[in-house]
């Protein structure tokens, strides 16, 4: 899979999980070369808003919708959750973007 295609997964994986609940008519589109993602209104083609991939990936909320609150597996602490460990594991990673797509 190409970088796009991983994030592109991923978003869609997390917003069918309830991220960006107050806008229910979302399509994004991932411009990786440039580094952006761009959600828009589904019904109306206007943009909402753009964000640099970082801002979204390395995101709390993103990650919780994206591989879910609690598993004791991946952590050593009880009150870290899965997303937060799949979070700090994503941030060091060499390529975070390969990472996300090895986790989805």
């Amino acid at each position: 899979m190409t970088s796009e295609q991983i994030l592109t997964k991923a978003i869609q994986k997390a917003i069918d999980n309830g991220w960006l609940p107050h806008q229910a008519y979302v399509v994004f589109d991932v411009m990786y070369e440039l580094g952006w993602i761009e959600f828009r209104d589904a019904e109306l083609g206007i943009r909402h808003k753009s964000y640099d991939i970082a801002s979204v990936i390395f995101n709390q909320d993103f990650a919780k919708a994206l591989w879910g609150d609690l598993d004791q597996s991946l952590t050593e602490h009880p009150r870290n959750s899965h997303a937060s460990a799949h979070l700090q594991n994503m941030v060091v990673a060499d390529d975070p973007i390969r990472y996300l797509g090895e986790h989805l």
